[in-house]
């Protein structure tokens, strides 16, 4: 008597054999899958009918796998350069949301303890005499033509931090309303972006971005530099922030056994 992934295989095999290579692979892959949570499940202590009931759950009805890989082996070029498009506006959108509240952390530290922490270490930088007159003007309490430059580009990072994270604020908004088809003609770039890719493209870019951050922003500790100290630590803390936010629906889509670049329903 056959078990119920067995069943489930059997069928699978049938319904992607017409689809021949992407079909073989998608069968591979969601082979793979089941048995893999079989045996996690198992080894966490379920009995085995309760770890194939959560497998084949998990995995869903094999129909909307089948029209998944289907989808993806009829996707012309059109369509996914439309995705790509729709991806990139979700990710980016994001990446200035989180970017936007690093610069809010950064005009706290300004206010509260000035532009060292904020600007980089700009002592070793000749500017002409026609720059320090420009500085001069916008800065006039400026002691010095160094200190002018430095509030110059301290306000430099928190205003272009805080302008990227409205940017983010409003893309986002504009994606939630395409996908809820009150986006004109972006309404086809939202519907064809897959958040669940997004999803773990963010939680490693900006994983890795807060770890180099932080070492960073350790190494200028450890030698006693200052200087852009809170921008490092600030960008590596809301990319550790985006990680953590992402992560969840990351960590579903990896468990998920949809093929890559399957159509979200």
């Amino acid at each position: 008597m056959s078990d119920p992934i067995d069943d489930v295989l059997d069928d699978l095999f049938t319904r992607l054999a017409p689809l021949g290579p992407a079909g073989r692979r998608a069968y591979l892959e969601a082979e793979a899958h089941l048995l893999q949570a079989v045996a996690e499940d198992e080894a966490r202590g379920a009995s085995l009918d309760a770890a194939y009931s959560a497998a084949l759950s998990r995995f869903g009805e094999v129909s909307e796998y089948v029209e998944g890989v289907d989808a993806v082996n009829r996707l012309g070029f059109r369509a996914l350069v439309t995705r790509l498009v729709g991806d990139a506006w979700l990710l980016g959108a994001l990446a200035g949301f989180f970017v936007g509240l690093a610069g809010v952390a950064l005009a706290v530290v300004r206010a509260v303890s000035g532009v060292v922490l904020v600007a980089s270490d700009l002592s070793g930088t000749v500017l002409s005499k026609a720059r320090c007159a420009q500085l001069a003007e916008y800065y006039p309490h400026a002691a010095t033509c160094l200190q002018a430059s430095r509030l110059h580009h301290a306000d430099e990072i928190v205003g272009s931090y805080q302008t990227l994270g409205l940017v983010g604020v409003g893309g986002l908004v504009a994606y939630w309303l395409a996908r809820r088809g009150r986006g004109g003609p972006l309404n086809r770039f939202a519907a064809a972006a897959q958040p669940d890719l997004v999803a773990v493209v963010g939680v490693v870019g900006a994983g890795t971005l807060a770890l180099l951050q932080f070492l960073q922003g350790t190494a200028d500790l450890a030698v006693g530099a200052r200087n852009g100290l809170a921008t490092s630590l600030a960008v590596g803390a809301a990319a550790a922030l985006a990680a953590v936010a992402l992560s969840p629906r990351a960590l579903a889509a990896l468990r998920a056994p949809r093929p890559a670049g399957t159509v979200e329903r």
